[in-house]
């Protein structure tokens, strides 16, 4: 009989395709009078051949331990996916990406800061500069005048007490020079020489800047490449999972076929 089991297993068609191939054989439908010499023993390794191999199909440990393979196969796949979904797992990776992007941040913020303070020195040494220019003409005109009233009171020395104002006049423009001198010092070397180490020190913190505004762009890459990496994976896990439970459904229904189909083996496979 042609049940639909029989027609809806590969094998059974296989074996069918044998059996009716044979049996068309020198014109006769009778393959026990059709065959003769070495086509009958062809045919009889063949049909033993696939006769070991439908016996082995049909077995149902074979198919059985073929799903218990998929089965754990599925299990695996379910249990990786389940593992990146989780957030106590994934989401610890996520957290690390997100705390190094925090912490690039954090640097890049403590260097403006430090700008901003640079700049507020460079400021200030700039106003001393002024100042001290200004403290400079000052004092210059002063040491001027004194010098002019020293000029003035040399030629008019007659007594002790003009003798004594002119030595005062003249300790007072040496300590004038003296004061004008370190003022000078100050202004060309010691405050040029603090504006050029402020001025490196930005050039470096910018520099700094910079660098640091690429960690963070790689932190951030590292974070994205990390979240898209997880998705793609689950998106590859989830398509195993349904690929090994198509295949899994597929096979208990070969199974049930086959298992319907192994009365008629004897049948289909006729011994010579």
């Amino acid at each position: 009989p042609r049940s639909n089991a029989y027609f809806a297993s590969p094998l059974a068609l296989c074996a069918r395709r044998v059996s009716s191939a044979a049996s068309r054989l020198l014109g006769t439908t009778s393959l026990r009078f059709a065959l003769h010499g070495w086509q009958r023993k062809n045919l009889q390794t063949e049909l033993s051949l696939a006769r070991i191999l439908l016996d082995e199909l049909i077995d149902p440990a074979t198919l059985a331990a073929l799903i218990k393979e998929q089965e754990k196969a599925l299990e695996e796949a379910r249990a990786d996916l389940e593992a990146l979904s989780k957030p106590e797992i994934f989401g610890v990776e996520i957290k690390a990406a997100e705390n190094k992007i925090q912490g690039e941040k954090n640097k890049l913020a403590s260097l403006k800061d430090q700008a901003i303070i640079l700049n507020e020195k460079l400021q200030k040494t700039a106003a001393n500069q002024e100042l001290i220019k200004d403290q400079i003409k000052e004092l210059e005109t002063q040491i001027k005048e004194a010098m002019n009233l020293q000029k003035s009171a040399a030629q008019n020395v007659k007594n002790e007490t003009q003798a004594m104002a002119q030595l005062m006049i003249d300790s007072e423009v040496q300590q004038n020079r003296k004061w004008l001198a370190k003022l000078k010092e100050r202004l060309f070397i010691t405050l040029e020489n603090d504006k050029a180490a402020i001025q490196k020190q930005l050039e470096d913190n910018r520099r700094a800047q910079e660098l640091q505004q690429e960690h963070i762009a790689q932190a951030e890459a590292g974070l994205k490449k990390l979240t898209s990496s997880n998705e793609l994976d689950q998106n590859k896990l989830r398509a195993i999972v349904a690929e090994s439970e198509a295949n899994i459904s597929k096979n208990l229904r070969s199974k049930n076929a086959d298992l319907a189909f192994a009365p008629y083996k004897g049948a289909l496979m006729p011994a010579f």
